[in-house]
C-alpha cells in the first residue's frame, strides 16, 4: 500500500515553488541582468550551461580561501604596524637603522640596547 502525503506538504511545496519562480522572475527582469544577457559573454554562457555552472561553482568555492588570505594580510599588516609603533619608542631609531643598513652586527646592536636598558621606555 502506498502512503499518501499529507495535504500540508503538497501546499508547502507549491508555496515554495511559487516563491522560487517569483525570485527567478525578479532576477531575470533586473536591468543589469538583462544587459548582461544581451552581451556576447552572456549569450555564450546562455548557450553553454555546463561552463556557466562550472564558473559559478569555481567563483563561490574560491571566495572563501581568497577571503581568508586577505584577512591574513590585513591582520599581519596590522600586527606589524602596531609592533613598529610600540617598539619604536623602546628601541632607539639609530640602533635600528644602523643594524638594518649593516653598520652594526647583531652583537653590537644587542650591546648598545642592553646599555640603554636603564632608560625609561614610554
Amino acid at each position: 500500500m502506498v502512503k499518501e502525503e499529507p495535504p500540508s506538504t503538497s501546499k508547502d511545496f507549491q508555496e515554495l515553488q511559487r516563491r522560487v519562480s517569483l525570485l527567478i522572475a525578479s532576477v531575470q527582469s533586473n536591468s543589469k541582468v538583462v544587459a548582461f544577457m544581451k552581451s556576447p559573454v552572456g549569450q555564450y554562457l546562455d548557450r553553454h550551461p555546463f561552463l556557466t555552472l562550472t564558473l559559478l561553482v569555481f567563483a563561490s568555492v574560491s571566495a572563501v580561501p581568497v577571503g581568508c588570505f586577505l584577512l591574513l594580510v590585513v591582520l599581519t599588516s596590522l600586527a606589524a604596524f602596531l609592533g613598529v609603533i610600540l617598539l619604536e619608542e623602546c628601541i632607539p631609531e639609530t640602533i635600528t637603522v644602523e643594524y638594518w643598513v649593516g653598520y652594526l652586527t647583531t652583537r653590537e646592536a644587542r650591546e648598545r640596547m642592553s646599555a640603554m636598558q636603564h632608560l625609561p621606555c614610554y
